[in-house]
């Protein structure tokens, strides 16, 4: 196996009880909520158990209100899409993944909102006091992520959560860079609209992740059966079933709630120091070879995604020569245009190195070796 450091775009290495959780469900399981049977009664206790474990790990005030969605992108989507109106005016940044611009600009295109971005340069500075000056008079909301997924770095929402509840703004974040490593409180942060992949820092399956809301209403963007009231022409009001419709992925919720109780049994702030740890001696590893440039703003914390700029080479040349080496990282644009602009990587792209809690110090001792060689050749 490789040394897979591509731990952004998503965790391959999972905890063996995330492993066994999926196989028991995949064995064992049924629909839910469609049948009166052991496998279909299995299904809606764990659906149920995961919505509470899952409320209880970021503060949702309501465990209805954690609705499953296939990832990250689905989630933003649905809170994008659910919540404006024509006229709205919606402020987001320049750090932004294309799971929230495409949505924004769609709308935009369509003449639904108005659109305006926290810019940044190519040092990677931000003043939060942007998102303030910003607000217009027909400001609905700040959508913005947790942490960029190309540099890491993160973004203080105790500041913007604040920002927006004062000025009574819904507060929609992309958590996917975060979740399982930072600690989250939709309360305390003023978040309403919680959105992320199962898949990252959780270390569940892919094709899994939450919308968990908070003092919002979501109008739904997809419509079906859910098992229950079938005589009703319309989607239901009450939550979970009015944004939830379809067979549930019950096999990815399975290990989505495995992946939680792990995390919590090992302790996320033990999960963080470890990958934090991983990242500093990386980067002074890296520094030491001089042939690499950190793009990051050392005035923000981090998470353990740390962006390279070769000074001999493109991004993709690096990663392809890794790849031949058994070490997996990311090298292009992360589906972060407006960012890599601003770094003025349009053309060459970054290398990405996103270390996660499975990864060792002795996998970065061989991947510095590996790039040794590179600075030869």
């Amino acid at each position: 196996m490789s040394i897979y450091l591509d731990n952004a775009a998503t965790s391959v290495r999972k905890p063996e009880s995330v492993i066994n959780a999926i196989k028991n469900t995949i064995e064992n399981y049924g629909n839910p909520a469609r049948g009166v049977y052991t496998e279909s009664l299995n299904s809606s206790r764990l659906i149920y158990e995961a919505r509470e474990n899952i409320a209880k790990f970021v503060g949702c005030p309501e465990v209805s209100h954690v609705i499953f969605t296939s990832g990250a992108t689905q989630a933003l989507n649905m809170a994008i899409a659910g919540i404006f109106h024509k006229g709205d005016h919606v402020i987001t940044t320049e750090f932004e993944h294309n799971s929230v611009l495409r949505p924004l600009n769609h709308l935009k295109a369509l003449g639904i909102i108005e659109l305006d971005y926290v810019k940044t340069d190519s040092q990677c500075n931000i003043d939060f006091r942007d998102f303030e000056r910003l607000i217009k008079k027909n400001t609905k909301a700040i959508v913005c992520t947790h942490a960029s997924n190309v540099t890491g770095d993160i973004l203080d929402i105790g500041i913007i959560g604040e920002i927006a509840y004062t000025h009574n703004l819904c507060f929609i974040l992309d958590a996917s860079q975060t979740i399982g490593v930072i600690g989250i409180d939709m309360v305390k942060n003023h978040i309403n609209a919680l959105c992320f992949s199962g898949h990252k820092g959780l270390m569940g399956a892919t094709g899994t992740g939450c919308l968990c809301i908070n003092d919002i209403d979501v109008e739904p963007i997809f419509f079906g059966g859910t098992g229950i009231q079938s005589f009703e022409p319309v989607s239901l009001r009450e939550y979970p079933e009015k944004l939830e419709v379809g067979t549930p992925n019950i096999i990815g919720i399975s290990g989505l709630n495995a992946a939680v109780q792990y995390i919590n049994s090992v302790g996320i702030e033990r999960i963080f120091c470890h990958e934090s740890m991983l990242r500093s001696y990386f980067i002074g590893e890296m520094q030491a070879l001089g042939r690499y440039r950190i793009m990051q703003n050392e005035a923000l914390n981090h998470t353990a995604t740390v962006a390279v700029i070769p000074k001999d080479t493109d991004a993709s040349g690096l990663a392809s020569y890794l790849s031949d080496h058994g070490i997996a990282i990311r090298a292009g644009v992360h589906c972060a245009p407006l960012l890599v602009n601003a770094l003025g990587q349009q053309n060459n792209g970054i290398a990405r190195f996103s270390f996660g809690y499975m990864n060792t110090q002795e996998e970065i001792d061989i991947l510095i070796d590996t790039l040794k060689q590179v600075s030869v050749n």
